[in-house]
């Protein structure tokens, strides 16, 4: 089977609960750490997409109730990082760009720890272009 390797922020659609087996995306968390470990990083990249995904759609539904939660940056960091792990550079700025915009469009604060993150993405990619 062949994994979509679009850019990070190309939308699959709205993920529904019954792709994965769990009742929160946040409950995925060991499951993303077992496939690093295992080293299945196209099943890993599909899991964190799908987390970012629900994610999002959830951040929706309660900005729409005026009570919104921060992004679980984490999903976000962990996809750069397996995308930079694989030279996939503009992939990596991508899903950290899309980050930094939902919040920032949502009013919620940017963890400095990503929007650092973020600048060095971005040098690298010009750094690669050059090259």
């Amino acid at each position: 089977m062949e994994t979509d390797h679009g850019t990070a922020v190309e939308s699959t659609g709205l993920a529904t609960d019954d792709e994965y087996e769990f009742g929160h995306y946040v409950e995925a968390r060991p499951e993303v750490e077992q496939l690093r470990s295992d080293g299945r990083h196209d099943e890993l990249e599909d899991l964190l997409r799908w987390c970012i995904e629900l994610a999002e759609a959830e951040q929706l539904v309660v900005e729409d109730l005026a009570n919104f939660g921060d992004l679980p940056a984490v999903f976000y960091t962990d996809l750069a990082r397996l995308y930079r792990d694989a030279n996939r550079y503009e992939d990596e700025v991508a899903v950290l760009e899309r980050y930094v915009s939902t919040q920032e469009r949502l009013g919620a604060p940017v963890e400095s720890e990503v929007e650092a993150q973020y600048h060095r993405a971005q040098k690298r990619v010009a750094e690669w272009i050059r090259q």
